[in-house]
């Protein structure tokens, strides 16, 4: 698993948790939830995410309290949550960059400047 993909299913995990302490909205939800299914489109898992997506959207546009929605929306999200629990469980510790190469830099030197 790559840092990036880590750092993402990761932080899906966290905006779950934030949904059920009520820092976020399902509205809020759905759209991270669409933004990481098109980041992780390889990943095994993308479809699962997609109509996570599309099934949260909905629970958003319905017309009732925010607590009933987030309520729906976390029973919804419940087998995803322990699909990617497992995989970053199964990946082990968080990846890290090599030591000595900053995170975004190249790993490759610059070619010499003429």
């Amino acid at each position: 698993m790559s840092i990036d993909e880590h750092r993402m299913l990761t932080n899906l995990l966290d905006a779950f948790d934030r949904l059920h302490d009520g820092m976020i909205e399902v509205t809020d939800l759905a759209a991270l939830i669409f933004a990481t299914s098109r980041a992780l489109h390889a990943w095994p898992r993308a479809e699962e995410l997609v109509a996570a997506e599309k099934e949260v959207r909905h629970i958003a546009w319905q017309q009732r309290p925010e607590a009933d929605r987030s309520s729906q929306a976390l029973d919804l999200v419940q087998p995803l949550r322990v699909h990617i629990s497992r995989e970053l469980a199964a990946a082990g510790p968080k990846p890290r960059h090599r030591p000595g190469i900053p995170a975004g830099h190249r790993e490759t030197p610059p070619r010499p400047r003429r």
